[in-house]
């Protein structure tokens, strides 16, 4: 996983760096979706 292959060196770093920013894309979608079902519920 992204985590792994970061502890591991910058060998992947591109790869890298788009799997950490895929998943904090993934991570923010998913708490804004939880605020908005918050506030409609």
């Amino acid at each position: 996983d992204a985590l792994a292959r970061h502890m591991l060196g910058s060998e992947y770093g591109e790869q890298d760096r788009k799997a950490v920013a895929l998943y904090e894309y993934e991570m923010f979608k998913a708490t804004e979706g939880e605020l908005l079902l918050d506030t409609y519920i």
